[in-house]
């Protein structure tokens, strides 16, 4: 991760709009550069959100990290896991001691396939896990995980407390949402790897704000540098 203030922004913004030789309209120049570095402010976290949503998983840098499951249910032979995500954004990728393999394709719970996991012949398995983004009855996001093998009581271990501690080892990373921004300098957290689409992509809602005939050649390079499609892209 790395941090850019709010004028690390702003700077590379304008260089990346005036670089592209589109800086045809006083509008972009001289007394009307306080106007530009206010939509540019106005629009720092929407970009960020953007991104983070859209990038593909491998070039995100995930900063927040659980490694306990809160509580379980049992789905015949298997168990479900339940873990909590506070200020859950995007889940980057979960690994289980126990899975064939590592996730990063994780589903909403509106999902038809979420249905099927209650059923112990139709759930998912530690062969071909799944993961279901989920809400509980307080309205907080959890992640749920099918399916975890079974453990036995006897051998469930115990903190030093007394309490039972969960004998599954995992490891969940996800993006946190950033909803306000850096009370020193006004700047964010953002991933290295997804800098340039970030700046692509602010260029894009500035110059759409200013009617701009050039601000789809900057959502397209940044949907280009973040490895999805357009035509899979909704604003």
């Amino acid at each position: 991760m790395i941090h850019l203030s709010e004028a690390d922004i702003i700077i590379l913004v304008r260089r990346t709009i005036n670089e592209a030789k589109i800086n045809e309209s006083e509008y972009y120049s001289g007394e009307d550069e306080t106007e530009m570095d206010n939509i540019i402010k106005s629009r720092i976290l929407e970009a960020l959100r953007f991104v983070n949503e859209k990038a593909d998983v491998e070039l995100l840098e995930p900063d927040k990290v659980v490694t306990t499951i809160d509580t379980t249910k049992n789905v015949g032979d298997y168990v479900c896991g339940i873990v909590r995500v506070p200020g859950f954004h995007r889940i980057v990728r979960i690994r289980v001691d126990g899975w064939k393999k590592t996730l990063t394709d994780i589903v909403y719970d509106d999902d038809h396939t979420y249905l099927m996991q209650s059923d112990c012949y139709t759930c998912g398995t530690p062969d071909k896990p799944v993961a279901y983004i989920c809400n509980d009855l307080d309205g907080n996001r959890t992640i749920e995980l099918y399916s975890l093998p079974p453990v036995a009581e006897s051998t469930t271990p115990e903190s030093a407390e007394g309490s039972t501690v969960s004998p599954y080892r995992i490891r969940l990373e996800y993006m946190s949402l950033q909803t306000e921004l850096n009370e020193n300098d006004r700047g964010i957290d953002i991933s290295d790897r997804v800098k340039e689409a970030y700046v692509c992509y602010l260029s894009f809602l500035v110059l759409a704000i200013l009617n701009d005939h050039h601000a789809d050649d900057f959502l397209n390079m940044a949907l280009q540098l973040l490895g999805v499609s357009q035509n899979n892209t909704q604003q």
